[in-house]
């Protein structure tokens, strides 16, 4: 009687702990927008095995690498949960094989997940760890980046607080609106120098808004794919008179930095401060008619 009541709780139990796992489960496929699969459950001797199918066949048969991939990390984060621990996790590159809206929300699964522990990403995609550094901003979070480099003569040397800069129209901005207030105040030696300098933060600008902005992250430096889902974001209808001030101010900021050479006739053509105001405001006046505001 004893050991049928033993074996009695011990199914209650695993069945209990089946459920358990699964609802956790479904929430971390949901979170991370993994692909649907069945689970199925075959204790054995007071443990738990499960086995994941989709349609009856395995995923590694079915599914793309990303897609197996963002599975596993939705079963490990499931599984990190059942026993209610508070120790660090360490993830090693989560992201290799996934497309840009899984990396995403991964980040932001990671970022959550910052809340309740000690969180340790190792990776090699700088779009996600910028990703991630963005979520920190307004939380509270305590972060730190480090990087780990090649020093020539030495190799795993560790770089601390280096962070990844990602470029967005917004903070460029407040940069190229520093520099402009700095050149509008500074004596006739140095202003040349700072102007040139607040001309080259405008040239950044110009790209950041015409890849994100303009042209909605359809198509991004450093990324091989194209986001054809973003099509949308681009506002077609205003897209021709955006164009029509962004690419001479491009040109015309284009003369005035060092990056790029010039004619001779042209090498001692200055602007002056208030020009610089002028092609600054014309180009904010833009962005904003694009954007509607």
């Amino acid at each position: 009687m004893r050991a049928s009541l033993t074996r009695a709780s011990s199914r209650a139990s695993q069945e209990l702990a089946n459920q358990d796992f699964e609802l956790r489960f479904a929430e971390e496929c949901a979170a991370l927008d993994a692909p649907s699969v069945t689970l199925g459950f075959k204790g054995q001797q007071g443990s738990v095995k499960r086995k994941k199918s989709v349609f009856n066949h395995r995923p590694s048969k079915v599914l793309s690498e990303g897609e197996q991939k963002v599975l596993a990390l939705a079963d490990f984060l499931a599984e990190s949960r059942m026993h209610n621990s508070k120790h660090p996790i360490i993830f090693d590159d989560p992201v290799s094989s996934l497309d840009y809206r899984r990396l995403k929300n991964v980040a932001a699964r990671l970022a959550q997940l910052a809340e309740e522990h000690q969180v340790i990403v190792l990776t090699h995609n700088i779009m996600f760890a910028a990703e991630l550094l963005s979520h920190r901003k307004g939380s509270g979070k305590r972060t730190r980046f480090m990087e780990v480099r090649d020093s020539g003569t030495e190799k795993g040397v560790v770089a601390p607080n280096v962070e990844p800069r990602l470029e967005t129209p917004p903070n460029l901005s407040k940069r190229v609106e520093k520099a402009i207030s700095e050149a509008s105040q500074a004596d006739p030696s140095s202003q040349d120098a700072l102007i040139a300098h607040a001309y080259s933060l405008m040239r950044s600008w110009c790209e950041a808004f015409a890849e994100q902005e303009l042209l909605g992250n359809v198509s991004q430096r450093y990324r091989a794919n194209i986001m054809m889902t973003l099509l949308n974001k681009i506002k077609v209808e205003r897209l021709n008179d955006a164009i029509a001030v962004l690419s001479p101010a491009f040109d015309r900021i284009c003369r005035y930095i060092d990056a790029h050479s010039h004619p001779h006739e042209q090498s001692n053509v200055r602007r002056t401060s208030a020009e610089l105001q002028q092609d600054w405001a014309e180009l904010m006046k833009m962005r904003d008619q694009y954007q509607g505001s």
